[in-house]
């Protein structure tokens, strides 16, 4: 047999190259993520220490509080001014106009330009910036509780629904008081409360709504002349520290 007829069985080098790396990329690759595995404590006490200075500085930013509010001074009650009085009682008909509604509000108005005249022109500038809203409905769809007001911390929007209108005018009064004191929480507070969803069904509405309520009632105290001694404790504890 001649040599032209016999087969030559040896590879190119280029074939016998591409066919050992073919061989040493799997082990390559493992190497690499054997050294990413290596470095994921470093990462962790990295990063860690990020996220620990930022809730640091975010706590230190929470810490100014939300400054000093306007105090409340205790109402002398007239026929003028009668906090036990429901004045406004039909502007909860669903036929009542914004403007009856507005006007509904004059009574609780009057009481809180005794008692708390920022309160009042706060509302007012709610209503001149068209920042006040009156709503429809009288209850929340998600867990039926009677909303009566509500301030929107993200829109900055008063909203107001017809429920309200069934309270006494000294109530009303305080309920928008409560409102206002939501319209002075600053951002810390509101992002702490958005973050809470996060973690919490329903967020922990305890972040936004203690100061409310302790306003409210420091509020019902001054309006309706009534001794609050829990709050009085709770407040000289405040003091102290």
């Amino acid at each position: 047999m001649s040599s032209a007829a016999t087969w030559d069985t040896t590879l190119p080098h280029s074939v016998e190259y591409s066919k050992k790396r073919s061989f040493s990329l799997p082990r390559g690759r493992l190497r690499c993520w054997l050294l990413d595995v290596r470095n994921v404590p470093r990462y962790v006490v990295r990063y860690s220490i990020l996220a620990l200075a930022v809730l640091g500085a975010f706590e230190l930013w929470a810490a100014r509080g939300d400054g000093p509010m306007p105090a409340f001074k205790a109402l002398q009650s007239s026929p003028a001014l009668d906090p036990h009085r429901v004045s406004s009682g039909r502007c909860m008909l669903k036929s009542s106009t914004n403007t009856e509604r507005w006007e509904g509000l004059a009574p609780a108005l009057a009481i809180l330009q005794k008692a708390n005249p920022e309160v009042a022109n706060w509302v007012e500038s709610c209503r001149a910036e068209d920042r006040l809203v009156f709503t429809k409905n009288t209850k929340k769809v998600e867990d039926g509780v009677s909303s009566l007001a509500k301030f929107d911390l993200f829109r900055r929007e008063l909203r107001i629904s017809p429920g309200l209108y069934a309270e006494p005018d000294g109530s009303v009064a305080a309920i928008l008081a409560h409102e206002y004191r939501h319209s002075r929480q600053g951002i810390p507070k509101i992002l702490s409360y958005a973050l809470s969803f996060v973690f919490l069904k329903g967020g922990d509405p305890s972040i936004v709504e203690n100061d409310a309520v302790i306003y409210e009632q420091a509020a019902r105290r001054a309006i309706f002349n009534e001794p609050n001694e829990a709050l009085d404790a709770f407040a000289a504890r405040l003091a102290a520290r």
